[in-house]
């Protein structure tokens, strides 16, 4: 039988320390709202979005439980120490096989550790960004040539963080979107202007050569 278990950076609970995944939580991200009372008005006046037109979110925290049954008491002495040694007030990539294709990243802290005659328990707990992260990046890429014209290039972002994109050229191109219009020689840019926000986002490409539009996507 295969083990359930995490993976915190390079190390596997299960296949790599033999630890029994016993309990874990994962708390939904906590909205950063802001309200404003105004006298003489019924209400708060609701300014969350009022920045940049999004709603924000704080950290979550992620609660792992593990025992540790085999070998004799000295082992998982030494076990638990090395665990500890490989977490402990680290920030890593947590993949949780429940939410696959997905991780978190947080700061992990040990928060219990016991060892007594029988087995051994550890605790982790973890302060992550508030959004699951696609293990793999999206990749758009279009080729296109002075006879070509312009092209209309639609870039999906299927999770719900707006990401700004990494664009790779070969040759020269030239993007439009919104108001802005740029050209880019060969290279890798972030256009901080340009960003995608859940959904669809279209990209007006012209020139000679080959653009990619990379970025990873994200949920809640």
């Amino acid at each position: 039988m295969i083990m359930r278990g995490i993976q915190f950076g390079n190390f596997h609970t299960a296949d790599d320390w033999d630890l029994i995944l016993h309990a874990k939580t994962l708390t939904p991200p906590k909205p950063k709202t802001y309200y404003v009372a105004i006298p003489g008005r019924d209400g708060d006046l609701d300014l969350s979005e009022a920045l940049t037109g999004e709603v924000h979110y704080e950290n979550r925290i992620a609660v792992f439980s593990f025992i540790a049954s085999d070998g004799s008491y000295s082992d998982r002495e030494d076990l638990l120490s090395e665990i500890v040694a490989q977490i402990h007030g680290k920030r890593l990539q947590i993949v949780d096989p429940d939410y696959p294709g997905y991780y978190l990243s947080g700061r992990c802290t040990v928060t219990e550790r016991t060892n007594i005659n029988a087995y051994g328990t550890i605790t982790v707990e973890a302060n992550c960004d508030p959004y699951k992260y696609a293990l793999e990046q999206t990749t758009r890429t279009v080729s296109v040539t002075p006879s070509a014209g312009t092209l209309a290039v639609v870039c999906t972002n299927t999770g719900v963080q707006t990401v700004t994109p990494t664009i790779t050229v070969t040759g020269s191109v030239t993007l439009t979107f919104g108001t802005i219009t740029t050209t880019l020689s060969a290279g890798t840019y972030v256009l901080p202007a340009l960003q995608f926000p859940a959904g669809t986002t279209t990209v007006q490409v012209s020139g000679n050569g080959t653009i990619a539009f990379t970025y990873r996507e994200a949920i809640l």
